[in-house]
């Protein structure tokens, strides 16, 4: 059994200052939170495979610490990000995983990572704004990208936690771009009517990175067990998040 960090923001982490080559406990905490993992600390739990996000953050206002406005902004700031992956695997930090068939995720290749092996690397875009236009998504595929997920808050594709709504034409569009190019579909941070509309719409692949019970924690952040099941139905993966609130209640 490969152990998976299905949901890693690794790059947006780095370009905003944090080290996150070195080990959690030599970061610096920041107005953020406490650092929870480096590349070493994935190193020394054996986790054979990651999904390394790109997330940009859209602009909350002043007091939340900037963010993109704009389709441009979100797609500069996607880039950059993608750019940090590519000096990764360049350095051989990381590495480019972007077939079902590489080596690296066989059973027979999944023990121990060494202090210096460069640690398997699928790359997936959290929240769809970066990407302009269905029309650019033969581009993302090609520098890597081989899973996305259309919403975070609301986007121009879907609506996503907090931001209750169905696909946008712009999303249902993206979709079949992705089906046709093979991508994994990330329905974690989906608004409910635009989940069940996107696994109306797809027959591709899906998963959700980073979901919680909503059972647990009555929130639409969290996956409804319809919701569970249908993923399961479909052959999907669901990864937990393990911050504590999204575990359990508040009065526990």
């Amino acid at each position: 059994m490969t152990l998976t960090d299905a949901h890693l923001d690794l790059a947006y982490n780095a370009l905003r200052g944090r080290a996150v080559l070195q080990p959690a406990r030599e970061q610096i905490p920041d107005i953020q939170g406490i650092p929870s993992v480096g590349l070493p600390d994935l190193r020394a739990g054996n986790v054979g495979l990651i999904c390394a996000t790109i997330f940009c953050q859209p602009d909350l206002g002043a007091d939340k610490g900037g963010g993109y406005r704009t389709v441009d902004e979100a797609n500069r700031t996607g880039w950059e990000q993608l750019h940090w992956y590519e000096r990764q695997f360049e350095y051989a930090q990381l590495r480019l995983v972007i077939r079902r068939d590489d080596p690296a995720l066989a059973d027979e290749v999944t023990g121990r990572l060494s202090n210096l092996d460069p640690i398997p690397t699928i790359l997936l875009i959290e929240g769809a704004d970066p990407i302009r236009s269905a029309d650019e998504l033969p581009k993302w595929f090609d520098a890597g990208v081989r899973m996305i997920g259309l919403a975070w808050q609301q986007t121009r594709y879907a609506g996503g936690t907090a931001a209750p709504g169905p696909l946008t034409d712009e999303g249902i569009n993206l979709i079949a771009a992705m089906d046709r190019l093979g991508m994994i579909h990330d329905l974690s941070h989906l608004a409910e009517q635009s989940f069940w509309q996107l696994l109306d719409q797809s027959g591709g692949p899906v998963a959700a990175s980073h979901s919680n019970c909503r059972a647990l924690i009555p929130t639409d952040r969290h996956l409804s067990d319809p919701m569970i099941r249908a993923i399961a139905s479909r052959g999907g993966m669901i990864g937990i998040n393990f911050f504590d609130r999204f575990l359990l209640p508040t009065d526990q």
